[in-house]
């Protein structure tokens, strides 16, 4: 069975796997446009500790959001595949106080944690067939 730390929750999909596959597909981007603002805007990486919304996307497609938050996601897998407590979680990855606000961190907690595991079903779908949206 594969290393629970490894796995995304349930899916079978390990993360050097999906991000391996990721970059291969900028790589194909890049090898087509290899240069000037279209290449660069392909190899923008994600920031690795962004701030975070009350709320993450619900939206049935990629947004900008999500690639600024692409790392805030698998951290949360990651966290939620070794069974961690969300209020630690919360303070850890998505800078939120759940003492102080705990409304506000159990909603942020859930509504991110429940994206990630959409990137898992359905957004890398998209991201494969088209890339990350545009940051701008």
């Amino acid at each position: 069975m594969p290393d629970q730390h490894r796995v995304m929750h349930g899916h079978g999909l390990d993360q050097e796997t999906v991000l391996g596959n990721l970059h291969a597909v900028e790589n194909e981007r890049l090898g087509e446009i290899s240069h000037g603002p279209v290449a660069r805007m392909f190899m923008r990486k994600p920031p690795l500790d962004p701030d975070v919304a009350d709320t993450a996307p619900a939206d049935s497609i990629l947004t900008p959001y999500d690639h600024e938050h692409a790392i805030t996601y698998l951290r949360l897998l990651d966290a939620d595949a070794e069974g961690a407590d969300w209020k630690e979680v919360t303070q850890i990855v998505l800078h939120i106080d759940p003492e102080r606000e705990p409304v506000r961190a159990r909603q942020a907690y859930e509504s991110h944690l429940t994206r990630a595991k959409w990137m898992t079903k359905q957004g890398y779908r998209h991201l494969l067939r088209s890339g990350w949206p545009d940051l701008n």
